[in-house]
C-alpha cells in the first residue's frame, strides 16, 4: 500500500473550484508509477528494457471532488494479477478519514517498439497483491448506448505523453468539452469508466460519437471506423 498527501492547487481544478477528472486520472497514474518504484519494478525493469505501463480500463465512484486548496490522501493497493493485466485499486480519503473517491484500473505491459502485450512472469515483472476493503461500489463498465452526435479531433504533439501516444488524461478532458460548462453548474460527477481498445498517434483524427441522457453521457472513439475507446459519465444533481 502507499499513500500520499495532497492539496489540490488552481491547476488541478476546474471553473467550479474542484478536482478536474483529469487531474483525478493523472494523480492516479503517477501514485501507480511511485509504487511500483517502492515494488522494486520501476523504470529499470520496464521503460528501461523497452517495455511500457499502460492502462486498458480505469473507473471512478465519486462521493464528492477534492475542492481547490483542501487536503486530502490519495492511496493505492495492487491487485492479484490477472493472467497479464495488473488491477490497481485507488481511494482518496478526506481530511475527516471520510472515502470520497474510489477507483480501479487495469494495467498491462506492452512492447514499445511491437506495440504488443508483454508477458510479465517471462520479463521477471511481478508485484505483490495487497489485500484490502473497499468502502465504495466500483462500476467498472457500462453498455454505451447510441451516440448521436459526433465530435472530431485530431491528436496534436502536446497530447503525447512518454509512451508516445495520447494519454489517458487527455481523454478525461476531451469528454467533459463534450457539455457546456452550463451543464455542469448544478451537476456533479457521480461515476466515470472508460476502457482502451487501440492507441491515439499524433496527426490521427478521432470522431467522438456521443449521446446525453438524463444524467448519463456515452461516448465512443473511432478512428478510420476502428473502435478506439468507450466511456461513461453519470452525473447528479447538486442540492
Amino acid at each position: 500500500m502507499l499513500f500520499i498527501p495532497y492539496c489540490t492547487n488552481a491547476s488541478d481544478c476546474d471553473f467550479s473550484q474542484k478536482l478536474k477528472l483529469s487531474s483525478l486520472m493523472r494523480m492516479c497514474e503517477e501514485i501507480s508509477i511511485k509504487d511500483t518504484i517502492r515494488l522494486h519494478m520501476g523504470k529499470e525493469k520496464t521503460l528501461d528494457k523497452g517495455i511500457l505501463w499502460v492502462i486498458s480500463r480505469m473507473s471512478f465512484s465519486i462521493v464528492e471532488m477534492p475542492k481547490y486548496d483542501s487536503f486530502f490522501h490519495l492511496f493505492t493497493f495492487p491487485l492479484k494479477r490477472q493472467h497479464c493485466f495488473f488491477p490497481r485499486y485507488y481511494k482518496i480519503k478526506n481530511i475527516y478519514s471520510k472515502t470520497i473517491v474510489e477507483g480501479e484500473a487495469l494495467w498491462v505491459l506492452i512492447d514499445k517498439d511491437k506495440r504488443t502485450i508483454v508477458d510479465p512472469v517471462k520479463n521477471k515483472i511481478l508485484i505483490k497483491s495487497y489485500p484490502f476493503t473497499k468502502d465504495l461500489n466500483v462500476s467498472l463498465a457500462y453498455p454505451v448506448k447510441d451516440c448521436e452526435k459526433v465530435f472530431s479531433y485530431k491528436v496534436k504533439a502536446s497530447d503525447l505523453d512518454l509512451n508516445n501516444h495520447m494519454t489517458n488524461t487527455r481523454y478525461g478532458d476531451l469528454l467533459i468539452d463534450l457539455l457546456p460548462s452550463a451543464f455542469y453548474k448544478d451537476k456533479n460527477l457521480k461515476s466515470f469508466s472508460i476502457s482502451f481498445f487501440r492507441e491515439l498517434n499524433e496527426g490521427e483524427s478521432i470522431d467522438i460519437h456521443y449521446s446525453h441522457r438524463d444524467s448519463y453521457l456515452f461516448a465512443r472513439g473511432v478512428v478510420n471506423d476502428v473502435k478506439a475507446f468507450e466511456a461513461y459519465l453519470e452525473f447528479k444533481v447538486t442540492n
